[in-house]
């Protein structure tokens, strides 16, 4: 834990104990977006996050089907 001060005040930071992955190459990242969304050029949309109600995830497939009427090879990936 790291100590430290927001404005005057005291705050502990604590650092995530997750060790950062090695960025894909561009070839690697085309070959897994094709693989996602067949097409290089759709829109790819992610999310990540639990499947909870308080997420939002019901608005989020909402606004999904109005989108759809402006893009409609629109791609959405819940992790």
């Amino acid at each position: 834990m790291n100590k430290t001060k927001l404005n005057k005040y005291p705050i502990d930071v604590v650092l995530t104990p997750v060790e950062s992955i090695k960025s894909l190459t561009e070839k690697e990242r085309s070959a897994i977006r094709t693989a996602i969304a067949s097409d290089r050029s759709r829109l790819l949309l992610i999310t990540v996050g639990r499947l909870l109600e308080e997420k939002g995830y019901n608005d989020l497939l909402v606004a999904l089907d109005e989108l759809r009427w402006i893009c409609p090879q629109v791609v959405l990936v819940i992790i």
